[in-house]
């Protein structure tokens, strides 16, 4: 097993706690599946295990199983245990073949009340621009294509460019797509906390606060945590808490197509003469304009709570205890969208809505002798 403390977490400007894993730990491999703010990770410890079965280690927070951790705010992580081997399958059996993953969030300590406030801002960019034509390269690319294609020598700009494009070509005005879609993006979170204690009680309770851009433009993830941990002593034998985790995030937006930037020609027309967004910048029904959609409506909401709480008893037998924990885990999910008729989408199926509602909820009870 290998423990990361708060120490190191703190020191990382990452908004997901899988990625504070990034480089701590040997044996432990993390990526993305999107570049999106707010998508997950996926944990791999020790390579993969199975052609078919999932390879998703065993999570678990504050003692009690956890089927997501991406959305815990990385301030709120006291310590992450990383168990690999012989030693998650005896304490976890089958469950833990893959690997565990224990998350100790912090706890109040004893002593006057102490307020804190921790900020953090960022800037991110793509990491390079793919390197596109052009406009002359593009000229002399499709005046090659066409001497071998039509059999013609020599063809002329007229020849090669839609008609489209020539207005653009004529005025001298090139677009660099990739400048139209990326952006450096900001990141910015904002914690306050209070914690403190006597002998027989201790507490702590934060919120935070993440607003992060995509270096993508119209992406971007909001995300508020708020956290509340209690612990109470009642005389010398038994001892109570409570923890619990309230977290809302939001990423809406319609993300510009990347795929259909790279597609444009450099002389692509991106406006019509009324200003309005022009439906395909090269009068070619292949390749759309990136922003066709941009008029388009998405609201993507998650929200979750967990509730842990436990019990421990010293029993009158030397070296005996009882300890019962009694977790609750909700989770919700909206996705609205709304593509009208000032939309590509929307155009060709006369607006369309949809509407998606989830609710989740399980809980666990362990009881321990």
């Amino acid at each position: 097993a290998e423990i990361i403390k708060n120490e190191k977490i703190e020191k990382r400007t990452v908004a997901n706690v899988s990625k504070a894993l990034d480089g701590l730990v040997a044996g432990v491999q993390t990526t993305s599946g999107s570049g999106q703010p707010g998508s997950g990770s996926s944990v791999v410890i020790r390579g993969f295990g199975s052609i078919k079965a999932s390879q998703n280690p065993l999570y678990v927070v504050d003692g009690l199983p956890s089927d997501d951790i991406s959305n815990i705010s990385p301030n709120d992580i006291e310590s992450i245990d990383v168990l690999k081997d012989a030693s998650s399958a005896a304490i976890y059996g089958s469950r833990g073949s893959n690997g565990v993953i224990l998350i100790q969030t912090k706890k109040g300590k004893k002593g006057a009340a102490s307020v804190s406030y921790k900020g953090q801002i960022g800037f991110s960019q793509p990491e390079r621009h793919i390197n596109m034509m052009n406009g002359t390269d593009y000229i002399k690319y499709l005046q090659a294509q066409y001497a071998v294609w039509k059999g013609i020598e020599n063809p002329t700009v007229d020849d090669v460019l839609r008609a489209i494009e020539k207005e653009n070509y004529q005025n001298g005005i090139e677009t660099d797509w990739q400048d139209m879609i990326f952006r450096t993006a900001l990141t910015n979170s904002h914690q306050i906390s209070i914690s403190g204690g006597t002998d027989a009680t201790t507490y702590m309770a934060s919120i935070s606060r993440l607003n992060q851009e995509g270096v993508v433009k119209d992406t971007g993830v909001k995300r508020t945590n708020i956290s509340l941990n209690i612990t109470q002593k009642l005389g010398s034998w038994l001892t109570v808490g409570m923890g619990t985790q309230a977290i809302q995030k939001d990423y809406g937006g319609i993300q510009a197509g990347i795929s259909d930037a790279m597609l444009q020609s450099p002389y692509g027309k991106m406006y019509n003469s009324d200003g309005s967004m022009r439906d395909y910048p090269m009068d070619e029904t292949l390749h759309p304009n990136p922003f066709a959609n941009e008029k388009a409506t998405s609201d993507k909401v998650t929200r979750n709570i967990f509730i842990s709480t436990f019990a421990e008893a010293m029993l009158p037998v030397k070296g005996l205890s009882f300890r019962t924990n009694f977790g609750y885990n909700y989770r919700s999910k909206f996705e609205g969208e709304y593509y009208g008729r000032n939309t590509l989408t929307g155009r060709a199926q006369n607006g369309s809505a949809k509407i998606l509602n989830q609710h989740y909820w399980d809980y666990t009870w362990e009881n321990l002798l």
